[in-house]
């Protein structure tokens, strides 16, 4: 997994705002060469990392990205 991926599979955790996302972030967070670390990401897991956000943090990604435009 290059950087690149890493930054990208943060930013979607991070996005999501839940507890899975939360998951993700606490276990690549601390990796720093993941093709070192023989990291690999199931397909699945990936396809549930970027799937549609729930109403809820649809709402909730709105009113964040509103207050962002304020400033």
């Amino acid at each position: 997994m290059k950087i690149e991926m890493k930054d990208t599979v943060m930013k979607q955790a991070q996005l999501r705002g839940d507890d899975f996302g939360a998951a993700v972030i606490q276990r690549i967070q601390p990796i720093t060469d993941m093709v070192a670390a023989d990291c690999q990401y199931h397909d699945k897991c990936l396809k549930n990392l970027f799937s549609r956000l729930k109403v809820n943090e649809k709402r909730k990604l709105a009113l964040m990205l509103k207050g962002l435009r304020g400033l």
